[in-house]
């Protein structure tokens, strides 16, 4: 009879003091106050406690360079990312090539402009032009013809595509010498190097920030590394393999792991 009553006892006790196994609720007790919720909110509350970086994954871990944010400096400037990742040395060599490089376009985009006001008061001396209203494509035809009416007419005869130059008073020049007209040429001929030049130094430009960029990741990376578990895992062989191969002493392998708290 007492067996019986022991049954029937926790047959009612049980269902009060044991949750569920199939329930999708969960009981906690916050010091006098009891209380039920869904198991899939303590489960997300848990997430976040063991993983405080998914409400930060946009920000720096504590003492990390971020690799985007380096590699977005060194487009912007070159040099600039390596400075972020602490390596002054090579952020100052990627200084001084840009300021390098914008000083030489600097430079022939002046002389280009200088030589081009040489060869047009050149012209206008030596060739009578009158420079108003005249396009590049008339300044080229200056360096080959000795006259309008030379032009116009191996224009007619061998270069219909090219324009015929109006035969009025502005449109004509005369050199005084072969000599004058290749001097114009030559003058003319040193403007356009220098404007090829500089835009040679926009693609330096161009390409110093690509390759800024790529060391920028490397060395944000190479940074980070100290931070990994691993940084202070190290592996090598003991004894020495100079010692083995001495007879020092047999070949092994030592594993040292140091942690610093």
């Amino acid at each position: 009879m007492k067996k019986l009553y022991s049954i029937l006892l926790l047959v009612i006790i049980l269902p009060v003091i044991a949750p569920a196994e199939d329930s999708d609720c969960i009981r906690r007790i916050d010091r006098n106050n009891v209380f039920f919720a869904s198991q899939d909110v303590f489960a997300q509350a848990d997430d976040l406690n063991d993983n405080p970086g998914v409400l930060n994954e946009f920000e720096d871990n504590e003492g990390e360079k971020s690799v985007g944010r380096a590699i977005l400096y060194s487009l912007l400037l070159p040099g600039l990312g390596e400075w972020y990742c602490e390596r002054k040395g090579r952020a100052v060599f990627f200084f001084a090539a840009e300021a390098g490089i914008w000083s030489a376009y600097a430079l022939f985009k002046h002389k280009q402009g200088w030589l081009e006001d040489d060869y047009i008061n050149y012209a206008v001396q030596y060739a009578g032009i009158d420079p108003d209203g005249k396009d590049d494509f008339f300044y080229d035809m200056l360096a080959f013809y000795e006259n309008r009416d030379e032009y116009n007419k191996v224009s007619r005869v061998y270069t219909r595509t090219h324009p015929f130059f109006p035969e009025i008073p502005s449109w004509d020049w005369q050199w005084h010498s072969d000599d004058h007209r290749l001097r114009y040429r030559d003058i003319k001929n040193d403007s356009r190097a220098n404007g090829r030049n500089a835009n040679f130094a926009l693609g330096a430009a161009f390409a110093n920030r690509i390759i800024s960029a790529i060391d920028a990741w490397r060395t944000a990376r190479a940074y980070n590394r100290q931070f990994s578990p691993l940084a202070n895992f190290h592996l090598r062989l003991t004894p020495s393999l100079a010692e083995v191969i001495t007879g020092g002493g047999s070949l092994g392998i030592m594993v040292n792991y140091e942690y610093k708290f």
